[in-house]
C-alpha cells in the first residue's frame, strides 16, 4: 500500500471512492473529463510538496505532458515508461524543467535516460549513511 494525497491505496488498485478523490485533486489536470461518464485522461501532474509517499507504478498515459512531483516522499525506482512512449514527455534532458521534476524524493538509481541533472538529487532517510545503502537495503537496488 502507498499514500496519494494522504489516502492509502491498496496494491490491488483503487476503489470508486478513491478514484473520485484522486480525480478531484487540484494538482492534477485532466483532459476530456466531464460529468457524462467520460473517464478522461491525465494531462498534468503538478504535485510538488504534497506529502505523497510510495512508489510510481509503470505507466502508460500517452496524454501526460507534465510530471512534477518534487519534494514528496516517493521512493523506489522511476519507471522507464515515463520517458519512452508511456507518456507524452519526450525530451531527453529535463534539467530545471517546468515539465519534469522528481528531485527531493527518495528515488534510487538506475534512472531512465530522460532523468538527469537536478532530478538525480534525491534524499534518503537519516538512518542510512548514503543513498546507495538506503537503495540496496530497502529496495535491493544494489549496484
Amino acid at each position: 500500500a502507498h499514500l496519494v494525497g494522504g489516502m492509502e491505496i491498496a496494491d490491488e488498485g483503487l476503489d470508486l471512492s478513491q478514484k473520485q478523490t484522486i480525480a478531484s485533486l487540484e494538482c492534477l489536470t485532466w483532459e476530456s473529463l466531464d460529468g457524462n461518464g467520460s473517464n478522461g485522461q491525465l494531462d498534468k501532474v503538478q504535485c510538488n510538496s504534497q506529502g505523497w509517499s510510495g512508489v510510481i507504478p509503470e505507466m502508460s498515459i500517452p496524454t501526460l505532458d507534465r510530471f512534477l512531483v518534487a519534494d514528496n516522499n516517493l521512493s523506489g525506482s522511476v519507471p522507464g515508461t515515463i520517458c519512452s512512449g508511456g507518456t507524452d514527455i519526450y525530451s531527453g534532458n529535463y534539467d530545471q524543467s517546468s515539465f519534469f521534476n522528481i528531485s527531493g524524493n527518495n528515488f534510487c538509481p538506475a534512472y531512465p535516460s530522460c532523468v538527469s541533472g537536478d532530478d538525480m538529487g534525491q534524499n534518503f532517510p537519516d538512518e542510512y549513511d548514503s543513498q546507495e545503502e538506503y537503495c540496496c537495503t530497502a529496495f535491493d537496488y544494489c549496484g
